[in-house]
């Protein structure tokens, strides 16, 4: 069952006064079965208009949230925040459920 998700690319910096923070690079609503399958279309929707290979040659780190009519939900309210290496995690093991 296809559902939506909001996939957001973050890059970590450091701001003028040397503290580290998520700076937002862009924010992404897609439809998919699965948030392995949103994450990989989502990535090659942020790479591709940049002319970049891979999404983490202008990010860090993403977050998957399912979108509900409007509102961020996942079971436990939170949305999963994953660095890029653990970002492959997540579409290898989608891949293995589908």
């Amino acid at each position: 069952m296809v559902k939506p998700y909001i996939v957001t690319f973050f890059k970590h910096v450091l701001s003028s006064d040397g503290h580290d923070f998520n700076a937002l690079q862009e924010k992404i609503e897609i439809c998919a079965d699965t948030a392995g399958q949103a994450l990989e279309a989502a990535q090659q929707r942020f790479a591709s208009p940049r002319g970049i290979p891979d999404w983490r040659y202008h990010a860090d780190s993403v977050e998957i949230a399912a979108d509900l009519h409007g509102r961020v939900h996942l079971p436990d309210d939170r949305s999963l925040h994953m660095s890029a290496r653990d970002s492959r995690d997540l579409r290898k093991t989608s891949r293995r459920r589908s």
